[in-house]
């Protein structure tokens, strides 16, 4: 049986360097994340309560995004250091598994992302609401300024004259 690759092996440089900066980046968003869920009130105490308390659930989140996103760069690492034509079955487990830790953070961020999509969808439709009722009331203001100019005019004559 013919080995598919030469007794020495080299790692792909390029693939190396791309787990290196998933772990890189994996620890920097673990530490910032990590910092927020320690002190939620500095990073979130100008907020509302139900603010707050999304905002500390996303950053719990976060964390475990970056823990997942470094699990699977240190397997990455690991599984272009294991030469396939001397390990296959080790080879085969540790890409399994990256895969696996993988399709978890996968899922997460999709969590994160509609948990995102939901909460503020909320913010967004009470922000309409208001913006019809607010638009409702102009319409109303600008039917009775037109029904009764003159109280109007009086009106802005006598601010007018306030003002000076």
């Amino acid at each position: 049986m013919t080995t598919i690759f030469a007794d020495s092996y080299e790692p792909d440089q390029f693939a190396l360097a791309l787990a290196a900066v998933v772990v890189s980046f994996a620890a920097w968003q673990f530490r910032v994340q990590f910092d927020k869920v320690r002190r939620p009130g500095v990073y979130f105490g100008k907020e509302t309560s139900r603010e707050q308390k999304f905002l500390t659930r996303q950053a719990k989140r976060r964390v475990q995004l970056a823990c997942l996103a470094g699990i699977f760069g240190a397997l990455m690492v690991a599984g272009l250091l294991l030469p396939y034509e001397r390990h296959p079955k080790s080879w085969g487990i540790v890409w399994m598994t990256a895969l696996f830790f993988l399709g978890w953070t996968g899922c997460l961020a999709l969590v994160d992302f509609f948990s995102i999509k939901l909460h503020y969808g909320a913010e967004l439709d009470r922000q309409r609401a208001e913006k019809l009722a607010l638009d409702y009331k102009m319409k109303k203001m600008r039917e009775r300024n037109l029904q009764n100019p003159e109280k109007t005019r009086h009106g802005e004559t006598d601010s007018a004259n306030d003002a000076r």
